[in-house]
């Protein structure tokens, strides 16, 4: 498990590129088999202020790092399907590596920019998988409805991670970084074995158990289940999950988190999400997160989202603290030309029993172009302070 983890000035400019994504041409062979690479790349530039001095640096986009990936799919017959997924970050430098005196957190390309290595078997009885990849609790704080989540999803500090937040004080920076003090406390990927069930009445459960192999210095065992619900009711659509995950530490010990998260969308394009989770950890870590979205035609290009969320947390980094986010987004569609333009607006906030630091605001905006062929660019900006 992951250790546990209002007032706004005038902007710096971030201006972030990325491009092209791709997904390559899909093999098919005899049998009904199939073969497809797929990919993205995702550079920006990225200049915060930490409330006291502007940094500017270039990197990857460390909220959909760049990667390339393969699918290959066979059927098997009676229902059955084999898959194989191997992908793969190409290791750039991510903006979430900088902080206010360079890069920290990148050592190059390493076994852990793998991100799947992982085999499935799937039919009537569910889903097997083995291999790296997704544990069953990977994303669970983020069940929602609007296309809004391109900006919008819970414990987000993805362009300013490494930065740390500033001593109101002394106006020194402090040595807790913004990435410290928001977690969502959902699961990971890790080499695992997992079972997925079919669904019954629009439930189903997951299980997993897996170990970090990727990590040399990681020997802790990582478990988890995930009741999951979706259903349809008129004109209103639920989704919903809920995980309870336990970690047994290697040398003694264990913690365990619990995380769920609800989305409701009606056909008049409003959707509401609400995501909750609490860590039983040393400093038993918690948050609330809400949004507020709409989706609408309002132009004949295509669609539009809307949304506004805040996120509340207690006890990340040192017990007692309080960590805020309030962020605001908009989505626009380009049908024809497989773009997405995006808009958004967030606010940072910590402060710890005997320390408040000051707040970072982020500004972006940016297109992503659909993964099609080997074009599409994204185009992002972001003002943080």
């Amino acid at each position: 498990m992951k250790s546990m983890l209002a007032k706004v000035s005038p902007a710096a400019l971030c201006v972030a590129l990325a491009g092209p994504a791709f997904a390559g041409p899909t093999y098919e062979a005899p049998g009904g088999g199939t073969m497809t690479w797929y990919g993205h790349l995702n550079a920006g530039v990225a200049s915060v202020n930490d409330g006291d001095e502007t940094n500017t640096k270039f990197g990857d986009g460390s909220n959909s790092s760049s990667r390339l990936g393969l699918r290959v799919a066979q059927p098997l017959g009676n229902g059955m399907t084999f898959r194989f997924r191997g992908e793969a970050s190409l290791g750039f430098t991510g903006l979430a590596d900088y902080d206010q005196d360079g890069i920290t957190n990148n050592p190059g390309w390493t076994r852990g920019n793998i991100r799947h290595f992982d085999f499935s078997l799937g039919g009537d009885f569910g889903t097997l998988w083995a291999g790296q990849g997704s544990m069953s609790a990977d994303g669970i704080a983020n069940n929602a409805f609007s296309d809004v989540g391109l900006v919008l999803y819970t414990a987000n500090s993805d362009f300013n991670a490494s930065y740390a937040f500033v001593n109101e004080a002394t106006g020194a920076p402090s040595g807790v970084a913004v990435g410290d003090a928001y977690d969502d406390l959902g699961g990971s990927r890790r080499g695992r074995v997992r079972y997925d069930s079919p669904e019954f009445a629009g439930f189903s459960a997951s299980a997993s158990w897996g170990k970090n192999i990727l990590s040399s210095g990681d020997d802790n065992d990582y478990s988890d289940v995930v009741l999951s619900y979706n259903n349809e009711f008129g004109a209103v659509d639920v989704t919903g999950a809920v995980a309870y995950q336990y970690v047994k530490f290697d040398g003694g010990g264990s913690e365990n988190a619990w995380v769920g998260s609800v989305g409701i969308g009606f056909d008049n394009g409003l959707s509401f999400s609400v995501a909750s989770g609490k860590a039983n950890t040393t400093n038993d870590e918690n948050y609330y997160y809400l949004q507020a979205a709409y989706d609408a035609d309002f132009f004949s290009v295509g669609k539009t989202a809307l949304g506004v969320d805040y996120f509340s947390g207690e006890d990340y980094n040192s017990a007692g603290s309080k960590s805020e986010i309030v962020g605001i987004g908009a989505v626009q569609y380009f049908d024809k030309q497989n773009v997405e333009a995006y808009l958004t607006y967030q606010m940072h906030s910590f402060d710890e029993v005997a320390t408040n630091y000051k707040d970072v605001s982020t500004f972006a905006l940016g297109a992503w172009r659909a993964p099609i062929g080997w074009s599409g660019l994204i185009v992002s900006a972001s003002l943080v302070s």
